[in-house]
């Protein structure tokens, strides 16, 4: 009977005991979802990075350390998404985009069937496609490399268009200006200055690079009036740039005349690689050659005089020369001159 007792007391301690030590971590974990978050600080605006801010029409694809993934317009949730270096983004064929950089606070648009590289928020690659990027940054300039051209933009309102024509493969880009300046490098060789309102269309031919600096087209000017910036970015932007993303472009009326620029490939160092390869081939065939005539001749006499030191040293020594040919051809397989791209 008095242990029965005690043995109900203990169990009854048990379960108050146990009710009590849910309640507390109920009440902590509750403290942790809800309070904690207060006290944390918020996100850093101040660290290097991209993000997609706004999206607009059909869907679009991320790919991101190996995994594709499809995102319709309004899928973006709050905060965008993040990209990290190497993501690749692709939008479709009514489908638009807009990103902003962090700490710069530059925005890019994406037009659509765009394809878009990003590295790091001074170096992005355009595939194919279109988009128009302003930046008010007068310190770091923003590079943008689309194939053979490179165009670089600080403090300005700039884009840029990369295409293919259709049955022809002859790259040609676009690059212009709204606003500033900005600079371009083709092929590897400083381009014309682009200035306000002004547009460099480089072209990709079988023999040479075709380069017109003319004004900006109206066709250029009207779609990026159509599809002007919609989000809001998570960077308050400076007045400068807010003025500039709100106020639609006007068509130049200055009258400037097309400046066409064809380059020719330089094919010196290909006429020069192709030459001494040409010579070193010469010089091992005369080597070798000639190593095999004095072996050729200490074997004849050899055979009709008989055996003498002589005769083994003309067969003996006549390897040298061989020897010495097939080396000098041997490295002359290595020189391979590649005729310059245009």
């Amino acid at each position: 009977m008095y242990h029965s007792i005690i043995e109900r007391m203990e169990n009854k301690y048990r379960r108050l005991r146990l009710f009590q030590d849910v309640r507390f971590w109920n009440s902590f974990l509750l403290f942790f979802y809800l309070v904690l978050p207060l006290f944390l600080p918020a996100q850093d605006l101040s660290v290097s990075g991209a993000r997609i801010f706004y999206a607009e029409g059909s869907d679009f694809v991320l790919s991101s350390g190996g995994q594709r993934t499809v995102y319709q317009g309004g899928d973006l949730r709050d905060g965008g998404l993040l990209l990290n270096s190497g993501d690749i983004v692709q939008t479709g064929t009514d489908s638009r985009l807009e990103m902003q950089f962090s700490p710069s606070g530059t925005v890019i648009k994406l037009g659509e069937n765009t394809s878009f590289l990003f590295t790091d928020t001074r170096s992005l690659g355009l595939f194919y496609g279109r988009l128009r990027i302003v930046s008010m940054n007068e310190t770091d300039p923003v590079n943008i490399e689309a194939g053979f051209a490179v165009l670089s933009i600080k403090n300005s309102d700039a884009g840029i268009d990369y295409s293919i024509e259709r049955g022809e493969l002859k790259p040609r880009v676009r690059s212009y200006c709204f606003q500033g300046s900005a600079g371009m490098t083709i092929s590897g060789q400083p381009g014309p200055p682009l200035n306000e309102m002004e547009l460099v269309s480089v072209e990709l031919r079988p023999s040479t690079t075709w380069i017109e600096k003319r004004p900006l087209e109206e066709e250029i000017v009207v779609y990026w009036n159509q599809n002007r910036f919609s989000g809001t970015p998570a960077i308050p932007l400076s007045e400068q740039a807010a003025e500039v993303l709100q106020s639609p472009a006007e068509i130049s009326r200055r009258d400037t005349a097309p400046v066409i620029i064809t380059v020719q490939p330089d094919y010196m160092p290909f006429f020069l690689k192709n030459r001494l390869k040409n010579i070193l081939t010469g010089i091992g065939l005369f080597s070798s050659l000639g190593g095999l005539g004095v072996q050729a001749y200490g074997m004849y006499k050899h055979f009709s005089e008989g055996y003498s030191d002589q005769n083994i040293r003309l067969i003996t020594y006549g390897t040298i020369p061989v020897a010495a040919g097939l080396g000098v051809i041997l490295s002359s397989l290595f020189i391979n001159p590649k005729e310059p791209s245009p």
